[in-house]
């Protein structure tokens, strides 16, 4: 038996969860088990799964014995006429001709039988993904009889319908998970926004929705985050939100740990969390083991650039420590802010309190030292010196971990293009002058090019490295040997179908060709106009000659022709579309163009008059973009418009609609067939994410989910356009604040005269006499009612207070950071980063702005 609401497994006859602690309702068998309302009647025909099985194969083997058992036969004959069964010593010249031929006939129809059974298997294989992806179509879950459909405006959505053909997952989600032993499904749809940004331009942007369901299509969590994706792995354990509880889940709903925290920050490029109990923090991994125990402390992650050598600083009252993701202790509690970490060469910087950043080993010795910021030390080991000009730090010297130098300026800043920490290779970095030629150093010093290269680049998996010089390209080992050099420039690394670089585009005298990287053979010579990548593994490469386009298919050499008007050119394969413009220009360039859209066949989709178009494969729509005039616009797969080009504050589309918020004007809602949607009679306010949008019916708000199917009437005066974490904030009649779920429940009753938003597990919350203070979700007091004003939406370990007509740093304890900076009217503007020990930069109405580190050292 499992929990419905949190998914853990429970022993028969509980009453309550032993996870989550709610009640738990005895079930009944599962025939007599009456659905539950929300289950729509459908006309979806119960499906099975009824693989097809060839039988051809086993013809072709059938063909195969016949012709063996035929040879041996006529073998047998002749050597029982002859009276003998050796062959080679009684055989006359003409029995001998009779073998050989009664071979040869043997050998060819052991090719034809092999050369059957090979295109026999070929078929087999291409009728066997038919037969897959119908079937992905019709699955049925043996266990919950729960059968798997396809579905929504593409076709291509999925969802389930039970024994009787009712839908108890509607066909409206990219994905939808196999029932997990638990019982419960995930799914999954993504949502698209786009939106006036702070500088008048347009942002897009994509999230996941993400909900867990029980066999009989209920809801089990509040609230569920998407699981994230790291640069290193996807994380299979993601947030969730019970109540005011927050825990870990992994991808079939289960628990990870039993413990439960008042807020967990998603998961980090390490695939940690930190997590937050009252004032403290700490860390936690997918696990739930715990890498730093909960204490009053600022935790910044620093990159090393491997997913198992991370590491994190950990910073007190006017000191830090380093913790690798994985828990260890390398640097214990130093006084000063610890900013950067090499741990390959257990190198750390620190910025001090008189002045001063020194770069030390694990040991605590001093490697080197100077001013504040003169000093920067690169995660695989590299030390930078640098000098400030004009408000920036340009790099003066490169040295290694030891403080050596191993490249001076001299005339020219250095300029750091890309540092790694390779196997094989080892620490190393690529870097130019100020005329930008390229040169690549490793910290051990075996490799150390000079700044004479016009392009160079590491090809960790071919353990190679790959340049340009005086429009010669060539490829070297990493004993700097040259392998092999030609004429030609610009080139461009492609990759195959396993991730590995394999070959190179060059140019000659304005044609393009390909070559192997590893031997420098010409694959393909310089006569293309231009090569695009094809598709995402580069399996198939769009070549231009002669104004004409065509698809080659490296795989076996293979010329495809790409229907195309004459005038156009291709700028990118978008896959199932290509991305074109018209060479207005006449340069023979098609990125100062606009843009349009053309099918595989050569049909043009859309007119090249956009500056910008992006394709949305799950929801099968163009969102296009006229710069000059700020306008956007979306448009179906087929062209046809959904969304009028015009100025729009924010248009944000989901699995059921498109919302729309225009300049002026009433906001609205339309389908994937541009119809007007009429949620409710009232008026619609905003799409809060998640599938749920919010509105106002006369002095009534109301909660709607995006395909109409529940709305919310509630008694509030207002309600908030933002979501976090599936809560909302509202005001009541008496003008009190409180937060609701999205199902109309308080979270937090309205009996405050003001509540800021919800942010990192904290929210700002006031008194009558205008004074802010600071609780999290669980309504405990974090800081009383002392602040004219209380800001925490910058930054997870710090908060922007007014007091006394001075601003103010402090941390969640309620610490100082930095004390009396600006007086109420001086201060412009604050922005934070907790990378590398934490930055606060602010900026006053005049003068320059400032800078300090989380323990408070002022660096600039």
């Amino acid at each position: 038996m499992y929990c419905k609401y949190c998914g853990k497994k429970l022993d028969d006859g509980v009453s309550f969860c032993t996870g989550c602690g709610k009640p738990i309702q005895k079930q009944p068998e599962k025939k007599e088990q009456e659905k539950p309302e929300k289950i729509k009647k459908t006309n979806h025909p119960q499906k099975k799964r009824t693989p097809k099985k060839s039988v051809r194969v086993i013809g072709a083997v059938a063909v195969l014995a016949l012709s063996v058992a035929a040879v041996w036969g006529g073998y047998k004959i002749y050597t029982e006429k002859n009276g003998t069964d050796k062959l080679e010593d009684s055989m006359s010249a003409d029995a001998k001709r009779i073998e050989a031929l009664a071979e040869e006939e043997a050998r060819a129809k052991d090719e034809w039988a092999a050369k059957v059974m090979a295109e026999e298997e070929a078929k087999e294989k291409e009728e066997s993904k038919e037969n897959t992806a119908a079937e992905e179509d019709t699955w049925t879950d043996p266990e919950t009889g729960l059968t798997k459909i396809k579905g929504g405006h593409t076709g291509r959505k999925a969802g389930y319908v039970n024994e009787n053909g009712e839908e108890v997952i509607p066909p409206i989600y990219d994905m939808v998970s196999e029932p997990g032993d638990n019982g419960l499904i995930r799914a999954e749809y993504y949502v698209g926004e786009t939106g006036s940004g702070i500088y008048d331009d347009y942002q897009t942007g994509v999230e996941s929705t993400t909900i867990f369901f029980n066999e009989n299509g209920e809801k089990v969590y509040d609230y569920v985050r998407e699981f994230g994706i790291t640069p290193y792995k996807e994380s299979n354990v993601t947030v969730v939100r019970e109540g005011p509880d927050y825990f870990l889940v992994d991808k079939e709903g289960n628990r990870i740990c039993e413990e439960s925290y008042d807020y967990i920050e998603s998961c980090d490029e390490y695939g940690n969390f930190v997590v937050k109990q009252d004032t403290k923090q700490g860390i936690i991994n997918e696990k739930g083991k715990v890498i730093l125990e909960l204490s009053d402390v600022k935790i910044s992650y620093i990159y090393q650039g491997e997913y198992d050598n991370g590491a994190y600083i950990v910073t007190g009252d006017e000191v830090s420590q380093i913790i690798t993701v994985t828990g260890e202790n390398p640097v214990t509690w130093q006084e000063g802010q610890i900013t950067n970490v090499s741990l390959n060469c257990q190198r750390y910087q620190i910025n001090l309190s008189d002045g001063t950043t020194e770069i030390r080993d694990f040991d605590g010795n001093i490697i080197i030292s100077g001013e504040y910021q003169t000093f920067f030390l690169q995660h695989n080991g590299f030390i930078y010196k640098r000098v400030e000009r004009d408000g920036l730090y340009n790099i003066t010297a490169i040295l290694d971990h030891n403080g050596n130098e191993m490249v001076s300026g001299e005339n020219s800043f250095l300029h750091l293009r890309y540092p790694f920490d390779k196997e094989k290779i080892g620490a190393g970095l690529i870097y130019a002058t100020d005329d930008d030629k390229e040169g690549l150093l490793t910290l051990d010093g075996k490799i150390s090019l000079p700044c004479v290269y016009d392009d160079i680049q590491y090809l960790p998996d071919k353990q190679l490295i790959v340049y340009e010089k005086e429009k010669r390209t060539g490829v070297m080992n990493l004993e700097t040997d040259v392998l092999w050099e030609a004429d030609g420039a610009e080139f461009e690394t492609i990759t195959n179908n396993e991730s590995e670089t394999d070959l190179l585009t060059i140019e000659r005298e304005g044609k393009y060709g390909l070559v192997n990287i590893s031997d420098g053979e010409m694959i393909l010579d310089c006569v293309y106009e231009d090569i695009l990548k094809g598709n995402e593994d580069a399996s198939k490469l769009v070549l231009k000659k002669e104004g004409k386009y065509e698809l080659w298919n490296r795989k076996n050499g293979s010329y495809t022709e790409i229907p195309c008007d004459e005038d156009y050119i291709i700028k990118n394969d978008m896959g199932e579309f290509f991305e074109i413009a018209v060479d207005k220009n006449g340069d023979g360039s098609p990125w100062d163009d606009e843009s349009g859209i053309i099918d595989q066949n050569g049909n043009c989709i859309l007119e090249p008059v956009y500056d910008a178009i992006t394709y949305d494969e799950q929801n099968e729509i163009f969102y296009v973009e006229i710069y000059e005039n700020d306008q956007v616009g979306i448009l179906d797969k087929n062209g046809q418009l959904l969304v009028p080009l015009a100025v729009y504050k924010r248009i944000v589309w989901d699995t059921n609609l498109i919302f729309i918020i225009p300049e002026e004007g009433k906001r609205r809602c339309v389908d994937y067939k541009g119809n007007e949607l009429y949620i409710t009679d009232g008026e619609l306010d905003s799409y809060l994410g998640g599938g749920y949008l919010t509105g106002y019916e006369g002095d009534q708000c109301f909660l709607a989910t995006s395909d109409g199917e529940n709305i919310v009437k509630l008694d509030y005066k207002w309600i908030d356009v933002n979501i976090e974490d599936g809560i909302i904030r509202v005001m009541d009649w008496d003008n009190m604040c409180g937060y609701i779920n999205v199902n109309g429940e308080e979270i937090i009753n309205c009996t405050k005269p003001f509540l800021g938003e919800y942010k990192y597990g904290t929210i700002v919350v006031g008194n009558d006499e205008g004074k802010k203070g600071l609780m999290n979700l669980q309504q405990e007091v974090l800081i009383d009612y002392q602040y004219e004003i209380l800001d925490n939406s910058g930054d997870s370990n710090c908060l922007t207070v007014r007091e006394d007509g001075s601003w103010k740093i402090i941390g969640i304890n309620n610490r100082v950071i930095v004390e009396n900076m600006y007086g109420i009217e001086e201060l412009k503007e604050i922005s934070f980063s907790n990378a590398r020990g934490g930055n606060i930069s602010t900026s006053p109405k005049e003068g320059e702005s400032e800078e300090w580190d989380y323990c408070g050292n002022k660096l600039k």
